[in-house]
């Protein structure tokens, strides 16, 4: 199933480009593909357009990793998008980069291993980057019906860079996340409608982007604007398997390279979180 997947990017990729057309219909688009006794289905989803947990903590000479106030500050946005109650927000997303941050040191409202050590059953944070998602459950705040609120828009990727969303393929239902990205300033429906600012066939050149007026009058911080692209580096794979009696289930997180190489990052069977 992976294969398949990887072999359908290399024939859709075109190399030099930072746009590729051909990739951009794809994703989304379920996919089926018949076995002796079964069959192998699923669907690829753009692996861009989410916030990257591992993303709440930065690089310090001397210190590891330390929580990253400005992706702290825009998860908190993103919560309280999807209507978490911005105290509680904030408690979440501080705990979340407690639970990665290298110290043993609690931010404002978060937790560490003081916390979670004196539960009744007790456990300790982690201290290094989420391996995937569902890591979250585990933070103090996060509830299971939290947690499939959020899930849609949250991942978990092999660097504390912050997530680059790719503006051909977002969703209208993904605007959270640029609302978020966006500033304290912007509500879901200024997302809403600079995404209708959006060329019919999409932005040929992210420089198109930062020429639209909207971004323009929001004269945002630097390194914000380049956080608007239309370049994919993951795909997110959701693989259903029916072989004769047997039924697996799987989600695969690939990754693309800048010369269209592709390297599975991760895989889970089953289908529960």
């Amino acid at each position: 199933a992976e294969e398949l997947a990887k072999g359908s990017v290399r024939s859709f990729w075109v190399p030099g480009q930072d746009r590729q057309p051909a990739l951009e219909a794809w994703v989304g688009q379920p996919f089926y593909f018949p076995i002796d006794g079964g069959t192998i289905q699923g669907e690829a989803k753009d692996g861009a357009n989410c916030f990257n947990l591992n993303s709440l903590v930065r690089t310090e000479e001397g210190s590891g990793l330390i929580a990253n106030p400005d992706t702290i500050a825009e998860f908190i946005r993103l919560l309280t998008h999807l209507d978490v109650i911005e105290t509680e927000a904030t408690g979440i997303a501080t705990a979340a980069a407690d639970w990665i941050d290298g110290d043993n040191i609690a931010g404002f409202s978060g937790a560490e291993d003081d916390y979670y050590g004196a539960l009744e059953t007790p456990y300790r944070t982690a201290g290094g980057a989420m391996v995937e998602p569902s890591e979250i459950k585990w933070v103090r705040g996060v509830t299971g019906d939290l947690y499939t609120r959020i899930r849609p828009y949250i991942c978990t990727r092999p660097t504390i860079a912050p997530s680059v969303l790719n503006l051909n393929t977002l969703r209208d239902w993904q605007v959270p996340l640029m609302a978020a990205l966006l500033g304290e300033d912007v509500d879901v429906s200024d997302a809403v409608e600079l995404l209708e600012e959006r060329p019919v066939s999409g932005f040929l050149e992210a420089s198109e982007i930062a020429a639209l007026q909207p971004i323009i009058d929001l004269d945002l911080q630097d390194g914000l604007v380049e956080r608007l692209g239309i370049r994919s580096a993951y795909i997110d794979l959701n693989v259903q398997v029916r072989y004769k009696d047997v039924f697996l289930d799987m989600i695969s997180s690939l990754q693309i390279g800048e010369t269209g190489d592709i390297t599975t990052l991760s895989r889970r069977y089953g289908s529960v979180e």
